[in-house]
């Protein structure tokens, strides 16, 4: 019967950073930035002016401040950048009256530059994709989510990434296929549900993705012709997760990393996994429900909880605490 070391409360920390480790390797299989490009994309976007602005906002500086203040942060995200580019002023205001851009500019560069790269920067504000950001769970299975789902600025996790039916999107051309509509039908309505890729490496086995191209969110794309009473004759193929299905690619040019931000203690979250659980079955073919456990990720608050019941996370505490 395996022995475990008493918990006492000031060992919370070190059981998290012993016993848990994070899957980085999971935010480079989806849409991502090099560290280089995201310092100097952050600067730009955080940086004061040195000198004070001369220019006005022209006629909007006839408006009254609070009026201001509201109107900012109703500015969908195209909007928002384009107020922002108008001088100084605009851009010292803007940041003034929506406290939330400073956060998302500091924690939630790739959801922001996922929105805009996928053009889908006109369908979100700033206070939305922030709402996603101080959001922790995955709002399809409830685990912890440390990505983003960019056709609908959703959180969620690698697994649901990998599996969801949710999540599904397909080629333009194959979605007009399997809804059974006509493309000259069924596409003024779908501008909102659908996102440009971006080149990159989204799967081990494959080659890179080298051009864009633009995928539809199935979900979204059927409620939204529902709602204009465009007939569809749905034949979708299954989900399927194989490391090899290239629904599972798609699914992963559509997300990218975003940690969780607490607001109550403004410090964020990116998810570890369990050091025990990735000691299981290591030879041969892995399990689909093994690899389902290594892939589950926790919040630090989540992981003293799956600790309490993985004896094998308790054993890498153990063997921590002999060789102290």
């Amino acid at each position: 019967m395996r022995m475990t070391a008493p918990k006492p409360p000031s060992d919370k920390e070190a059981i998290v950073r012993i016993c848990s480790y994070h899957r980085d390797d999971f935010s480079r299989l989806v849409v991502h930035s090099s560290p280089e490009e995201m310092e100097a994309v952050q600067y730009s976007l955080r940086a004061a002016f040195s000198t004070p602005p001369m220019a006005s906002l022209g006629i909007l500086e006839q408006l009254p401040d609070e009026l201001i203040a509201m109107i900012i942060p109703q500015l969908d995200i195209h909007s928002y950048f384009r107020f922002r580019q108008l001088n100084r002023r605009a851009r010292l205001v803007s940041a003034e009256y929506l406290k939330e851009y400073t956060i998302i500019a500091a924690h939630g560069l790739e959801g922001l530059r996922g929105l805009l790269r996928g053009n889908l920067d006109h369908r979100f504000t700033i206070i939305d994709l922030y709402r996603t950001l101080i959001t922790r769970d995955c709002l399809l299975c409830g685990g912890f989510g440390g990505f983003l789902y960019i056709p609908s600025n959703t959180r969620c996790c690698f697994r649901c990434i990998n599996q969801a039916e949710e999540l599904s999107l397909l080629s333009t051309t194959m979605f007009y296929k399997c809804a059974g509509v006509r493309a000259s039908e069924a596409k003024p309505y779908l501008l909102a549900s659908t996102l440009r890729t971006v080149p990159g490496h989204y799967a081990r086995m494959t080659k890179p993705a080298k051009r864009n191209k633009y995928l539809i969110s199935v979900e979204a794309a059927l409620e939204a012709l529902a709602a204009h009473d465009v007939v569809c004759r749905p034949n979708f193929p299954p989900v399927t997760y194989s490391r090899d299905d290239p629904s599972v690619e798609r699914r992963r040019m559509a997300c990218t990393a975003l940690p969780w931000y607490d607001p109550l203690t403004a410090e964020i979250e990116r998810g570890v996994n369990c050091k025990g659980c990735l000691r299981r079955d290591n030879g041969g073919m892995m399990r689909a429900i093994e690899r389902a456990k290594k892939e589950r990720s926790f919040s630090k608050e989540g992981f003293l909880d799956h600790f309490d019941n993985c004896w094998r996370a308790k054993d890498v505490w153990n063997e921590s605490l002999s060789l102290d």
